[in-house]
Formats: C-alpha cells, structure tokens, sequence
C-alpha cells in the first residue's frame, strides 16, 4: 500500500476494473494495432518531490523486462513510445501496479504523498506532496499507515476509534463484525482480483503425488462453511467460472509413506491455522505427515524463488487482467507469455497443465471490504482491483 501511495504511476485501476490515467495526459495513449507497442505522453507537471521531472528515463530505468523491449522518445512533442516483447493488450497494468515507477534516489517520491516519518514495524506516517498533482491535491493532513498483528486487533482498534479505517483481508464473517461495529460504515465489491491458491512445488514433490494431495483438499467445504459471503470457490484464473478446476476427482491410490512435508504460511492470514489442520487432513489420509511454517511477505518471495517449501498458501493480486507471466512462466513461459497477449487458446492450455501437473489448487477468490470510522473520513470506496484500501486516498477528507 505504501507505495502505491509515495510513487507515481501511469494509470491507475478504478473499480470497474478500467484505468485511468495518472501521470499520463489524459487521452494522449494509443495502442499500436498490431499490440506490440503503445505511445502516450507525460503530463508536464508529473514531477518528483524534489522537484524534477518525472520522465522517460524513470520508465527505461524501472521498465520490467519480462514485457518491455525498450522505451523510445520522447519525440517533438512528448509522446513515448513503449516496445513490448509481445502482444500485449493489457500494457496499462506496466508501471502502474503495486511497484510503480521507483524514484532514483532515496528520500525521492512521486505520488499523493511523501514520507515524513518511519516507526519500523508500527506505523508510517505521510504527508502530502506539494508537488504532485492530479484529478486533486490530498485533502488530509497527515495519513498514518498501522501495522496490525491479527483481524481481532485490528477489529478492536477500530471499534476503539484508535484507527479510522482497515480492509481485513477474507475471513470467517468478517463483514457482519464490521457492520455491526457502532459509528462503522462498510463497503465491499466481489469484482475484485486477489486469489487463494495453494502452491505445490514440483522439484520437491512428484506429480502423482501432487495430484493425489490436491484431490484430498476439500475446497468446496472451506470456502463454502468458512468465507460464507466473503469469498466464492476459484475455479480458475481466466474469470468467475471459466476455468478448468472443478472438485479433484480420483487420483491414483499411492501412499506418501510417511513422508514429511512443509506448508508455508503467511503471517496476517486469519485462515492460516484453520487452513494449515485442513491440509494436514489431507496429507495424512495420503500417507505423509505436515509441518506448518509461518513466514511474512519477505520470507514468502524468497521461499519461492529458492523453493524451500513443498506446499505454499499464497495470495496473488492482479488487475481485472491475470498476468500470466508474473506467476506461471516457470511452468511454460511460451504458453504465458501468449496466454499475456489475449490469446484465449493457449491461456485455457496453461491452466490445463497447471491442473493436471498439480502445480497449484485455486481455493477461494475474496471480496474487497474496507470499512471506516464515518465520524472521521469519508470518500472511501472499496476497490477489488487495487491491492490496497487506500487507492484514492488523495481524495478522503474529514467529514
């Protein structure tokens, strides 16, 4: 969340799953009909909060190679021109997601807001940018960001007036407690795009041994007993209902034989421990024996390029576009990549081999909930498509 608040982006998702334009002139993107580029212009006053432009260059320097060939321009009247590695339709979401465009040098900042002061592990506090500019200037003061450790906190904090605002992430009747929270005013959307799956990793576990896990894990029953109304069962990363996974059916009737395996957890996921006994059910009735590790997003990401894990519960974030490449290139980049530029073919290939190989299990796709003190800020609206609550927080104000 907090860059998406201190760094500058090019668009920005709205909550119809659209984009709009931040740091870009507004009206001034095109696509190239064949998809492989697109040209916009900069806004002139995009500029950093130590007062130099916001340019080219900051593209060519935090362009993500996967998809950028290169950035060309800008030409004699501002526009540049990104060259993409492949079609790419969706090419809004590049310097636009939770990343942004990174500033060049420490203590920079180019969005809504800047930093003014760091309690490691409690709590950021911002202010706003004089110098960004965009549909507003931010119309609070000072914005503080709270670390908290679990949802009960986080739920006391409020009901306390200690905070003003949260957006816990999915659990068991989460919106009814917050609803029924005095002075609380809640709003939530289920067009949103973060995704509960559960990672099985294929260097350290077989394939029929993948697949006789996945088909022992009852989806239907957790989702359906536990995140009643705050979740639906995924069934795929193409849309609601289109993709490949239904229940797991039979699977080969082999033992793990005793074998002990880790589930990596992260920490602030209020499903973890009910998750983590589920899982355990389903690796004894196949014969092996689990062992949870907790770990926070840092621990996660590294985990996963290292592989040291066997099973991962992990939440992933997209746009109203899933972004093939960012998560399953390793499985077949060819595949990903054109599955990234629309072709609908070879999207429901790569989610039949990510089914069939048990290369991962959807589990549930959440609701956006975010919930305020409506005695101390308004303008809030919950956005499925931003991993953040405070998306526009540039325009909360004090009622």
């Amino acid at each position: 969340m907090l860059r998406q608040l201190v760094y500058p982006r090019l668009f920005v998702a709205q909550p119809d799953g659209s984009w709009r334009p931040s740091i870009v002139e507004a009206g001034s993107d095109r696509t190239d009909r064949t998809g492989r580029s697109a040209s916009f212009r900069l806004r002139t006053d995009a500029r950093w909060s130590n007062g130099t432009p916001i340019t080219a260059d900051d593209l060519r320097r935090t362009m993500d190679a996967r998809f950028v060939e290169r950035v060309d321009g800008p030409n004699s009247d501002g526009r540049i021109v990104a060259v993409f590695k492949m079609r790419l339709p969706d090419w809004r979401r590049l310097w636009s997601r939770d990343a942004g465009i990174t500033p060049p040098a420490p203590d920079v900042y180019g969005g809504p807001f800047v930093v003014r002061e760091v309690m490691t592990g409690l709590r950021t506090t911002l202010v706003p940018n004089p110098l960004w500019r965009d549909a507003s200037h931010p119309f609070l003061d000072e914005l503080q960001l709270v670390l908290t450790s679990d949802a009960v906190m986080t739920n006391q904090l409020l009901a306390a007036g200690q905070v003003d605002l949260v957006a816990p992430v999915a659990d068991t009747v989460r919106t009814a407690k917050l609803r029924d929270t005095a002075g609380v005013t809640v709003d939530s959307t289920d067009n949103a795009s973060r995704w509960a799956i559960l990672r099985l990793n294929q260097k350290a576990i077989g394939q029929t041994e993948r697949r006789r896990i996945a088909a022992e894990v009852p989806r239907s029953l957790f989702v359906g007993a536990l995140l009643r109304d705050e979740a639906r069962l995924a069934t795929g990363f193409g849309g609601d209902d289109d993709g490949p996974w239904r229940e797991a059916g039979e699977a080969e009737p082999i033992s793990l034989n005793g074998r002990a395996l880790t589930l990596v957890l992260p920490i602030g996921q209020p499903l973890a421990p009910l998750f983590e006994k589920t899982m355990e059910n389903a690796v004894v009735r196949t014969g092996g024996a689990l062992t949870g590790r907790t770990v926070d997003a840092g621990g996660a990401k590294s985990a996963l390029s290292s592989g040291d894990y066997d099973l991962m519960l992990q939440v992933i974030s997209d746009p109203k576009a899933s972004c093939w490449s960012c998560h399953w290139s390793d499985v077949d980049s060819a595949l990903a990549q054109r599955a990234d530029g629309g072709d609908s073919e070879a999207a429901q290939s790569l989610e039949r081999m990510l089914r069939d190989q048990a290369v991962v299990l959807p589990l549930w796709r959440e609701n956006a909930v975010v919930a305020w003190r409506r005695d101390a800020v308004q303008g809030v609206i919950a956005n499925g498509y931003e991993s953040a609550p405070a998306w526009n927080a540039e325009r909360w104000w004090r009622p």
